[in-house]
């Protein structure tokens, strides 16, 4: 798949002018653009899924790849204007604020308002540190509310990732890039004309297998956190179907972070839909303690006999030859020393 070749600076569109491209994805190209008639500074999202359009050759236009891909833009573009219709009534300060949807050139747009800050991925690639804890707690709370938002009336994100989360100038986080936002439901439509999100992160429904219910955003929360704790995405649900190398953060980082924050990442990073919290209000009963959160949790595994000989860390080499840390059985609690951190960057959490 080629990228989409961007609309060039100073084009009309809806009556908004582009000024430059600032930020762009699998679903399409979002833009830095003023407003009529104040001229005040937008966010101009076109819809141009790689999988299935181009430009055109006036350079303005988007049109279907292949003819035979003509009505899977078409479908494409009308759950586009559905789904920017459901969201804009949404007023929240943790949620991007979406002014409306225009279909034009063969496309729809989506204009939104404009977050200052970028994105918390830039955020996490420019710093030499790790956050410390107030940032993370920030980064939670105000994620957990715009999903929150969202679940209330009926909407599940199914894509929670640092690249989706904008910062604004005082660092509240705001959620953004709804392309995968889908109304709540217990499974998928089989007319649904996106079923595989391209270049998205491990943990959206697709990757998991999960019905489109808020089990999805609490696990896209849980590998959030752990992306920001760690410095690091999680890793791919692929990776972790055979040997897992998912290490707790509750054995690397409890020296630095609240140990219920910990315990819950790691129980909420579970390949089990059944285990995932199903919802936000079991998501906070875990964070605050007052509940447990299940057998996820790593001293709830079943301990073989002969656990107390093993090293606390087993390494795998596997076919393709790379190294895989693999968790101890023992529990944390039953371990006589800490098990070894792995590898960070240097000046991390000193």
């Amino acid at each position: 798949m080629r990228p989409i070749v961007p609309l060039n600076p100073g084009i009309l569109v809806a009556d908004h002018r582009v000024l430059a491209v600032i930020g762009s994805g699998s679903f399409g190209i979002t833009y830095l653009a003023t407003a009529p008639p104040s001229g005040a500074i937008v966010a101009l999202k076109e819809f141009a899924p790689l999988w299935c359009a181009k430009r055109a050759a006036d350079a303005v236009r988007i049109e279907p790849t292949e003819e035979w891909q003509r009505q899977t833009l078409e479908d494409g573009i009308e759950r586009f204007l559905e789904e920017a219709a459901m969201l804009a009534p949404i007023e929240h300060p943790n949620i991007v604020r979406v002014e409306r949807a225009v279909k034009a050139n063969g496309t729809v747009y989506m204009i939104m308002a404009h977050v200052v800050g970028g994105t918390l991925s830039d955020r996490l690639r420019a710093t030499t540190r790790l956050p410390g804890e107030a940032f993370v707690y920030g980064v939670h709370d105000g994620v957990r509310a715009g999903v929150q938002a969202l679940h209330e009336r009926g909407l599940v994100h199914r894509d929670i990732r640092a690249p989706n989360v904008l910062l604004a100038a005082d660092d509240t986080p705001v959620l953004a890039d709804f392309s995968l936002a889908r109304a709540a439901r217990g499974s998928r439509r089989p007319s649904d004309p996106f079923p595989h999100p391209v270049n998205t992160g491990p943990h959206t429904s697709p990757y998991l297998g999960l019905p489109e219910t808020p089990s999805v955003d609490t696990y896209g929360l849980a590998a959030l956190l752990y992306n920001v704790m760690t410095g690091r995405a999680a890793p791919r649900f692929g990776e972790r179907l055979l040997m897992d190398p998912l290490v707790p953060l509750d054995w690397r980082l409890r020296r630095w972070f609240d140990r219920r924050l910990l315990a819950a990442v790691d129980a909420a990073l579970n390949c089990d839909a059944a285990d995932l919290p199903q919802s936000l209000e079991e998501w906070n009963r875990w964070t605050t303690g007052s509940a447990a959160p299940g057998p996820r949790d790593p001293p709830e595994r079943a301990v073989p006999a002969d656990a107390a000989e093993r090293p606390p860390y087993r390494f795998i080499t596997s076919t393709s030859s790379r190294t895989v840390i693999h968790p101890p059985w023992p529990p944390p609690g039953e371990l006589t020393v800490d098990p070894p951190p792995l590898p960070l960057r240097p000046g991390d959490l000193t």
